[in-house]
């Protein structure tokens, strides 16, 4: 394998776009399956007949593309703190949406849960995933930032 076919093989593995459609892409996809989120979310408030607490999560169409910039800008030092901020704001939504959801009534949430599992499965892949990248991004940046490694 030549120098340059390593090269683009290991850009193409550590996932760091070179093409320059790849990353407005990647934002384009995020903000899809924020998207989607948002929707299934909103689906499953039911106009306020069903768990309205879900909708809380549509603030995902905002979240998961800026998730998508920390994930392409990893390298620099400000997007370190945008994953801080990414995973505090996923930890207040996640409290936010359990305590609506206690106050709403548990019944909601398995009601919406009774009419689509794989619904709500899929939305609580999407909503917990976003978080999950947040977290994944940040605790390098924050190991790299604070012990130079």
């Amino acid at each position: 394998m030549k120098d340059e076919e390593r090269s683009a093989f290991m850009d193409f593995a550590l996932l760091r776009p070179t093409r320059a459609w790849v990353r407005p892409g990647i934002v384009v996809g995020a903000l899809v399956a924020g998207w989607i989120t948002a929707e299934i979310a909103l689906a499953a408030a039911g106009g306020g007949h069903g768990w309205s607490s879900a909708s809380i999560s549509a603030i995902a169409i905002a979240l998961m593309p800026l998730t998508a910039v920390a994930f392409l800008f990893r390298e620099a030092d400000w997007a370190m703190w945008l994953t801080l901020a990414l995973a505090a704001a996923g930890i207040l939504f996640d409290g936010i949406l359990l305590v609506s959801t206690h106050f709403e009534g548990w019944r909601y949430f398995q009601k919406a849960v009774g009419a689509g599992p794989i619904r709500t499965v899929f939305w609580a892949g999407l909503w917990f995933g976003w978080q999950a990248v947040a977290w994944m991004l940040f605790l390098p940046a924050w190991k790299r930032w604070k012990y130079g490694a």
